[in-house]
């Protein structure tokens, strides 16, 4: 390699590195805007299936399979509850995280660099940080929230359907809605799984992005 060669390298290779880092970014952060899309379309469909599971079971009128029925309600009751408070705590982790962007963005953009080399440092410090502070907790962490939330809203619904289903049968006996309650119950407790681990992961990343969200100020 030549003294001329060897000077062109040195020049071109500084943007090569940002082009590349920012480049890797863009990626990134398309793929886990894909991810968050997709994730949250799944919210408003549990949430069709809750209104007419919920109708189904209102329209039951069956006194004693209701009476045989309370102790799964309780349990689904408390489920629901445990989701609708992860639902939550996700959307102030995700609160968090735009703030997390925001701040990155409004601190990258009033950086001015003296040289060339400190410009290229910069970008990719930036590029580092979005992708470490926002980009990851996005796909790897919010999306999961927002899954296992429509997951279980789902498995909520679909007992309260097979409830309704049940009642609507002809010819009820005692035992036979006793051995219906029996069948429901491993979906009762693989929903009370769902729920308690989505609030325990909701209330964890809550406080992992709040931190990143104090330290990106």
């Amino acid at each position: 390699m030549n003294l001329r060669t060897a000077v062109v390298c040195l020049v071109v290779l500084p943007f090569v590195a940002r082009a590349d880092a920012l480049a890797d970014l863009e990626v990134a952060r398309s793929q886990a805007n894909a991810h968050f899309h997709a994730a949250d379309a799944r919210i408003p469909e549990a949430t069709v299936a809750l209104t007419a599971a919920t109708a189904s079971f209102r329209a039951c009128k069956n006194g004693p399979l209701q009476f045989q029925f309370s102790g799964a309600l309780e349990k689904l009751e408390r489920a629901r509850k445990e989701l609708e408070k992860g639902r939550r705590k996700s959307a102030s982790v995700r609160s968090s995280l735009e703030a997390v962007r925001s701040q990155l963005e409004k601190a990258h953009g009033k950086r001015q660099s003296s040289t060339h080399q400190e410009a290229v440092l910069t970008e990719q410090v930036y590029a580092e940080r979005m992708l470490r502070d926002y980009v990851q907790p996005l796909d790897q962490t919010l999306v999961p929230l927002l899954s296992a939330y429509a997951d279980g809203m789902k498995g909520y619904a679909e007992v309260l359907s097979q409830y309704g289903a049940y009642c609507e049968k002809p010819g009820y006996t005692p035992s036979g809605g006793a051995a219906f309650v029996t069948s429901i119950e491993p979906s009762l407790e693989a929903l009370s799984t769902k729920s308690a681990a989505l609030l325990t992961a909701s209330l964890e990343a809550q406080k992992s992005v709040g931190v990143r969200a104090t330290a990106a100020k």
